[in-house]
């Protein structure tokens, strides 16, 4: 009533007409499998097939020596890992990914190309003498090895650009950033390109109805074109809740 033109007032009384009416059970069941948890956060899981089936994640578990504890999270540092299965079918246990584990930053929310090649993931930098903000990085895969990872130009230094998901034609990433151009908070943004090995163009804000006041984060693209992602401004059932749209929606 005080702010009658503010989208998330709108959103807020839309979530708590769900909370007295709640939507139908689950079409689906959830399990938490014992082989890839820890007692740390793992996070942003992203499923690689092929000829060697794979999950790549972050996690903020102690790989080795217990050294670099993050004193906000009381946990390890982000790093990069991946499990693979054997040759019986079984999940082997989780192994960071070797070219990136001597990184002295944080990394996480990844994705990959849909030819497995390259590698598009979310880094932390950190400057005593600057703010920095989150930004994505990228490595490509050559004779089986991640290359040196490079940073893709998609925001100033001290804006944010994180959670990187790649289209299956691998010529449109999306990206998170709280650049002021957006909606508000942090939105969903996208580049594209040309070719497979051709430059990324210039930023472009998804806007309605992808975006809205408050934060839309962790996008996702699924092998049909469907994006995935998380929001706090849209209505729902209580913090960021998983939305989606279609291709043509």
């Amino acid at each position: 009533e005080k702010f009658p033109t503010d989208p998330l007032g709108h959103s807020g009384l839309k979530s708590c007409d769900l909370q007295l009416n709640p939507p139908k059970a689950a079409r689906v069941t959830i399990e938490k499998p014992k082989e890839i948890n820890s007692k740390y956060s793992d996070y942003s899981a992203i499923f690689s097939g092929g000829e060697v089936e794979a999950v790549y994640f972050s996690s903020m578990r102690f790989s080795g020596k217990r050294k670099g504890l993050n004193r906000i999270t009381g946990q390890g540092p982000s790093k990069l890992f991946v499990q693979q299965k054997d040759s019986k079918g079984k999940w082997k246990k989780p192994e960071p990914i070797e070219e990136f584990a001597e990184s002295t930053f944080d990394d996480g929310a990844l994705c990959l190309a849909d030819d497995g090649k390259e590698l598009y993931f979310t880094r932390c930098r950190f400057d005593n003498t600057k703010i920095l903000g989150a930004e994505v990085f990228r490595s490509k895969r050559t004779a089986g090895l991640w290359g040196e990872p490079e940073l893709v130009p998609l925001s100033g230094d001290s804006l944010v650009s994180a959670h990187p998901a790649m289209a299956p034609d691998n010529l449109t990433l999306y990206f998170v950033s709280d650049k002021p151009e957006g909606k508000g908070g942090k939105d969903i943004w996208k580049v594209t390109r040309d070719t497979p090995d051709g430059e990324w163009g210039q930023p472009i804000n998804l806007d309605y109805p992808v975006n809205t006041k408050g934060d839309e984060l962790f996008p996702t693209v699924a092998p049909d074109g469907t994006l995935y992602f998380s929001s706090d401004g849209h209505a729902g059932v209580g913090g960021l809740d998983i939305f989606r749209l279609g291709k043509n929606d």
